[in-house]
């Protein structure tokens, strides 16, 4: 086992045993898959891809069966494989990196190794969005939400429809008229 996958399970370990961690749905998986179809939708390559390469980096708590429940949802076919040894060229065989549970440090690492390349890149649980990559999905009582980093994008050669970022915006909106008069929504968050 690598260093870096063990290192992986010991942080999705003790992270599991957190007070305050939210319990997950049982449909999680499903939101996430929408979720991330969604975001892949808006996206343009450079050179479109003629299938999908989804690589995937630590322990996934959204995304169950290592994002194999995304396949249908999308109109190419989907390809997936773990990179969370992080081996030699790993990001020259990807479209898309999905990181799950990893050290914020790693999450930049992959961040860096990806800089330059056209490259979707999703962070589960980065509460701020600020690790490096372009958007970022928690779960909070059951439910997905999303943010996007605005910066990362902007740097990115993927390109992303402003239509995604107007969801955000709407469903941030949605999210506010739901809450208790006088709550705020927190910037740029979308709930489901």
């Amino acid at each position: 086992m690598s260093f870096f996958r063990l290192l992986t399970l010991l942080c999705a370990f003790l992270l599991s045993g957190l007070p305050g961690r939210p319990v997950l749905a049982a449909d999680l998986g499903v939101q996430t898959g929408r979720t991330l179809a969604g975001i892949i939708g808006y996206a343009r390559w450079p050179v479109e891809p003629s299938y999908f390469r989804l690589c995937t980096a630590g322990y996934l708590a959204y995304l169950p069966g290592n994002g194999a429940s995304l396949a249908p949802l999308l109109d190419r076919k989907l390809l997936i494989r773990d990179v969370t040894d992080l081996s030699a060229g790993w990001e020259n065989g990807c479209d898309i990196i999905y990181m799950g549970a990893l050290p914020l440090a790693l999450q930049r690492q992959v961040i860096k190794m990806a800089s330059g390349r056209p490259l979707l890149s999703v962070t589960e649980g980065d509460l701020e969005c600020t690790a490096g990559s372009m958007f970022c999905l928690h779960a909070v009582d059951g439910e997905i939400g999303l943010l996007a980093n605005l910066d990362a994008i902007s740097r990115g050669s993927v390109r992303i429809s402003p239509k995604v970022l107007q969801l955000v915006r709407r469903r941030q909106e949605t999210s506010s008229e739901k809450s208790s008069p006088g709550a705020r929504a927190q910037p740029r968050q979308v709930a489901p």
